[in-house]
C-alpha cells in the first residue's frame, strides 16, 4: 500500500485579522475572503480550499470540490496542488481512479521539487504499463506547454 500525505494549507486563510474564531475553525468572513480570492484565480487560496474540502474544516467534506480547487491551482503550476491532485487520482477520491492522470500530476509536482511527489510517482509507475507511463509523460509535457 502506498501512503501519501496531504500537504498543509499554505496561506493561512483561516484567520482574518481581529477574528475571534478559534484556531482550527473558519469564520464565515474568512471563508468569504478565501472564496473571493480563489474565484479571482489566487492559486494559494484555491489550494487552501482544496485542503478544507478534503478535511471538512470550515466546509462540509467534499472530495469533488477538493479536486475542483486543487485542479484550478495545479493548472496554474502550484506544486503542492499538483501533488494533492495526483493523490486524488491515484486513490480515486473525488474522481474516478486514473493512474495516468495521477502520474501526470505527480510528475509535474516532482519536477518542481514537491516533497514526496517523486517517490510516490516512482511507486505508482510500478503499477502502470510502459504505455501508460509514456502517455502520462506526454500529458505532462502538454500541460507544461499550456502554462
Amino acid at each position: 500500500m502506498i501512503v501519501v500525505t496531504t500537504a498543509v494549507p499554505r496561506a493561512g486563510w483561516a484567520q482574518v485579522e481581529g477574528s475571534q474564531t478559534p484556531v482550527g475553525q473558519v469564520s464565515s468572513d474568512s471563508l468569504r475572503v478565501l472564496l473571493l480570492a480563489a474565484e479571482r484565480c489566487d492559486a494559494s487560496a484555491q489550494f487552501d480550499l482544496g485542503i478544507m474540502y478534503v478535511t471538512g474544516e470550515g466546509v462540509p467534506e467534499n472530495d469533488v470540490e477538493a479536486v475542483r480547487w486543487y485542479r484550478a491551482a495545479a493548472e496554474q503550476g502550484l506544486a503542492d496542488a499538483q501533488h494533492n491532485l495526483g493523490r486524488m487520482y491515484f486513490h480515486g477520491e473525488g474522481v474516478p481512479q486514473d493512474y495516468v492522470f495521477a502520474y501526470t500530476w505527480l510528475n509535474l509536482a516532482a519536477a518542481q521539487g514537491a516533497e514526496g511527489a517523486r517517490e510516490v510517482k516512482e511507486k505508482l509507475s510500478l503499477l502502470m504499463t510502459n504505455e501508460q507511463v509514456a502517455q502520462a509523460q506526454k500529458l505532462s509535457i502538454e500541460l507544461l506547454r499550456k502554462n
